[in-house]
């Protein structure tokens, strides 16, 4: 519906959150290739157009699939790119989360830096209760304290983030969660309780599996058809 409406309107705001939307949900199916080539296209909109707001949003995916797709240091400068913009613009919200995305994306390398931008966010988040940022910020957090070599630490983080992330509905982070849970209690001892978080987080990630090819609908088959790989 929104690539619809921007196809129509060529808006650049229109045309530049639809990349946002066609980004997101490659990343979900896991092209994140394909979700770059989107994204850098609205991200140029957005700056030709001085869309700030949109630049931002488009850079706190588009920072993460860089990241994702082995080129994190491209990643690394967009993000801090949006962070400076956004901190201009006292945008607490997208503050937030794009200081969420550059922890997550100095994860896999530098992870002092991880640490302090996912603590930049979970302080924000909390101060103006974004419920879904602390959520992803506390499983993060977790998993940085786990990695340290502090699994008690890291089951006090993971439990938090277990509470918001079931009270939000946030399926695919409750299921991350409950995983790294059980590796921390696995670690203090306790494989009983670690067990039960094995069997709820595989329960979480059956249920999340993406639909067989064979029972796709019309719309699912037209979003994933060569024609229309790359949008808008």
């Amino acid at each position: 519906m929104v690539r619809a409406i921007a196809a129509e309107t060529q808006r650049p705001y229109d045309v530049a959150y639809a990349t946002v939307a066609a980004g997101f949900t490659y990343m979900m199916l896991g092209a994140q290739d394909d979700a770059v080539v989107v994204m850098e296209k609205g991200l140029q909109v957005a700056r030709r157009a001085g869309i700030q707001i949109l630049q931002a949003s488009i850079a706190r995916y588009l920072g993460r699939a860089y990241a994702a797709t082995g080129d994190a240091e491209k990643g690394h400068i967009l993000l801090d790119e949006a962070l400076k913009l956004t901190r201009s613009q006292g945008l607490a919200g997208l503050t937030a989360w794009c200081s969420s995305a550059l922890g997550h994306a100095h994860m896999s390398g530098d992870t002092a830096r991880a640490e302090t931008a996912l603590q930049e966010a979970l302080t924000i988040a909390t101060e103006h209760s974004y419920t879904p940022v602390q959520a992803q910020t506390l499983r993060a957090l977790g998993e940085l304290r786990l990695r340290a070599g502090d699994p008690a630490g890291a089951e006090a983080l993971l439990r938090r983030a277990i509470v918001l992330t079931e009270g939000m509905g946030m399926r695919p982070d409750l299921a991350g969660a409950r995983r790294t849970l059980a590796g921390a209690l696995r670690a203090l001892g306790r494989n009983a309780e670690a067990s039960v978080e094995d069997e709820a987080a595989a329960t979480l990630g059956l249920a999340l599996r993406p639909t067989p090819a064979e029972a796709r609908t019309p719309d699912d088959l037209a979003l994933l058809s060569p024609e229309r790989k790359h949008l808008p």
